[in-house]
């Protein structure tokens, strides 16, 4: 009975054991054609996937830029970082989610550095009465000019380069840019 259901010969192995000029060859490239635009196909196939993929891939970086960034300018404006509207704060945030690993690590560095601001403290309030009265307790030291510019009289010291305005934050963004492309280029040598 076993042998009455097997068929030795299918019509695969029919069409192997027929001589190359008795029409087997034209099978063999009719199969030949078939599989190499299966396999195009599939290649097609494998692209789109592979796009969808890098697309996937692309958004959640993006997100995780921005919410990097979101994190920076919300602890920039903790520092006392003050931006002029929600357009400017959101046009910072871009910036700053646009940056390369390295750029964005420097930004951040940057404004680790600034000083908190003190939240107890409104910037248009007069100093404190103990501070008012320091001032005054203040007296110059005695056997100099009191001129009310804190120099001696001698000409030959040239006081310092003062920049007349606030910095942006864009050259201050670039001056620790700078200290710290200096600072890792001094390290290396």
């Amino acid at each position: 009975m076993d042998g009455e259901n097997k068929k030795p010969d299918t019509e695969e192995t029919e069409a192997a054991k027929k001589a190359p000029g008795d029409g087997g060859a034209a099978e063999k490239d009719a199969r030949i054609k078939e599989l190499e635009k299966e396999n195009k196909d599939l290649k097609t196939q494998i692209d789109e996937v592979q796009k969808e993929l890098d697309k996937i891939r692309e958004e959640q970086a993006a997100a995780a830029r921005r919410t990097r960034a979101e994190k920076l300018v919300n602890e920039m404006v903790n520092r006392g970082v003050e931006f002029a509207d929600d357009e400017d704060r959101e046009s910072e945030m871009k910036r700053l989610a646009g940056l390369t690993d390295d750029a964005f690590e420097a930004t951040e560095a940057a404004v680790k550095r600034i000083k908190k601001k003190d939240p107890t403290a409104d910037p248009n309030a007069d100093p404190k009465p103990d501070d008012k009265n320091k001032e005054k307790d203040k007296k110059p030291p005695k056997g100099k000019a009191d001129c009310g510019c804190g120099m001696s009289a001698d000409a030959s010291v040239r006081p310092a380069d003062v920049q007349d305005g606030k910095v942006p934050l864009e050259d201050q963004l670039k001056d620790g840019f700078m200290a710290a492309y200096n600072e890792r280029v001094g390290a290396a040598n």
